[in-house]
């Protein structure tokens, strides 16, 4: 299950790349580390940050952080996502 809360739940310090990685690993994420990466490349691409993959989550707009938690919500296969207010403070 996927889960995007009404406030980011990220790492300052992390990338968007690695934070999605961090998840997929609390998420217990299977498959092969390709189709893992490439899972994590789709999700940056889909939800428009894909230009930030590696820039600090410190360092985001509060938009894109809003974007890398819903990519969050989705990775590892979730057959199920929970979405609180997902597009608020979201850039279009």
């Amino acid at each position: 299950m996927g889960v995007c809360p009404q406030h980011n739940v990220l790492f300052d310090l992390l990338t968007p790349k690695e934070t999605i990685q961090v998840f997929q690993e609390f998420k217990g994420a299977v498959g092969t580390r390709k189709a893992r990466s490439e899972e994590v490349d789709k999700l940056l691409k889909d939800v428009g940050i894909w230009e930030f993959r590696n820039t600090q989550g410190k360092n985001l707009s509060g938009g894109n952080k809003r974007k890398l938690s819903v990519a969050i919500a989705l990775c590892g296969s979730s057959r199920f996502v929970m979405l609180d207010e997902p597009t608020a403070g979201m850039d279009l």
